[in-house]
């Protein structure tokens, strides 16, 4: 295996540990507080419920929330 192919193994090792690291966090969370943010994922970007202190989308404001967020 060369350098670049290890180096890339490595990286994604990582980047697995991390995101399951920022799952258990999140998972701990009790959410008290959401707050509405603007969230990008692969293919759009949606207005949503966001704990703020983990990060984790908790779900959909309301039409009329939603509609005040973009004024």
């Amino acid at each position: 295996m060369d350098a670049k192919r290890r180096e890339v193994e490595k990286l994604l090792s990582d980047k697995r540990e991390i995101e399951q690291k920022i799952d258990e966090l999140q998972q701990k969370c009790k959410h008290e507080k959401q707050v509405i943010k603007q969230v990008t994922n692969e293919n759009s970007t949606s207005i949503r419920y966001v704990c703020e202190s983990c990060g984790l989308i908790l779900g959909w404001p309301p039409k009329q929330q939603i509609e005040d967020f973009l004024k």
